[in-house]
């Protein structure tokens, strides 16, 4: 009975650690060629396993991708949760507005740069597996509760210009802040990192906050 159940743990284990593998693996290959461009064949290949352990362990490429998404946005969640413009009661307004569109800025590029390529790859595949298209959903939903919060926040601590409320910037926030703008213009105008942090910067600072007197 010991030796079975050290043989059942064991091999509960080599199991966890290969799933492991296989997911890391394929966030590694969604990211660098996408939905077309990752195979379960590639995907074995990075993660040091026979096509057939993926098979038997993850199903498909479509069940990969779906776990390899929701871990990302669950990380997601989880960090935004701790941003300092969340929640009803936010941490107090800095003494500069731009102190915090700074932050908001560089919070999203780090946050973009792992994860528009996943969500590219997740809108790639949404026509052919319904259940990746509702975790695109899932991101739209939680990017616009972001958003919201922030600019909510912005509002509360007086720091939007004048003539402009809460409702009105987010929705500039939205149009400004989402991962195919990233996306285009770090691939298509070749924006190098930190770059699109200091143009969104730039741009929501000059857009939004009250400009005071030096």
């Amino acid at each position: 009975m010991i030796k079975t159940q050290a043989f059942a743990r064991a091999s509960a284990s080599r199991k966890a650690r290969t799933r492991a593998a296989v997911l890391a693996a394929a966030e590694e290959l969604f990211r660098e060629v996408g939905w077309a461009g990752a195979s379960v064949a590639s995907i074995a290949a990075r993660a040091g396993v026979s096509t057939e352990t993926v098979y038997s362990g993850m199903l498909s490429k479509g069940q990969i991708l779906r776990e390899v998404v929701a871990a990302a946005l669950e990380r997601e969640q989880q960090q935004s949760a701790t941003l300092p413009w969340q929640g009803k009661e936010p941490a107090a307004s800095p003494r500069e507005p731009s102190e915090w569109i700074t932050d908001f800025a560089r919070r999203l590029e780090a946050s973009f740069s792992g994860l528009a390529p996943l969500l590219a790859a997740a809108k790639d595949a949404a026509a052919s597996e319904p259940e990746i298209a509702a975790l695109a959903e899932r991101y739209d939903v939680q990017r616009r509760q972001g958003l919201t919060a922030f600019a909510e926040a912005l509002a509360r601590g007086n720091l939007l210009r004048d003539g402009l409320d809460a409702e009105a910037a987010e929705a500039t926030l939205w149009r400004l802040t989402s991962p195919e703008l990233y996306a285009h213009m770090r691939k298509a105008e070749g924006l190098s990192v930190g770059q699109y942090a200091e143009w969104l910067e730039r741009s929501l600072a000059a857009l939004l906050v009250e400009q005071r007197p030096p």
